[in-house]
C-alpha cells in the first residue's frame, strides 16, 4: 500500500500546467507588431511574422518553459 501511495504522490507532482517557449519565425512581411499584440519581447533586428505557440516539427520542436520537464521537447512528454 505504501508503494502505491508514493506512486500516486509522484504522479500528482508530475502533473502541472505546461507552458512552452514560443518559436518565432522570421518572415519578409514580418515586423515588430507581435510585441504589442502578444506583450512579449521579440528577438532584436529581425522581422518576425509568425509566433508558433506549439509545434512538433523537426527542427522546430516546442520546449517546456519551466518545472521538472523544463527544456524537454513536446514529443518527449
Amino acid at each position: 500500500m505504501g508503494r502505491l501511495i508514493d506512486e500516486m504522490k509522484q504522479a500528482i507532482v508530475d502533473v502541472y500546467p505546461l507552458l512552452f517557449d514560443p518559436i518565432y519565425q522570421t518572415r519578409i512581411w514580418g515586423g515588430r507588431r507581435l510585441e504589442t499584440l502578444l506583450g512579449r519581447s521579440l528577438p532584436p533586428a529581425e522581422p518576425i511574422g509568425e509566433s508558433w505557440e506549439l509545434s512538433d516539427l523537426p527542427g522546430a520542436e516546442s520546449r517546456v518553459r519551466h518545472g521538472p520537464a523544463r527544456g524537454r521537447p513536446l514529443h518527449a512528454l
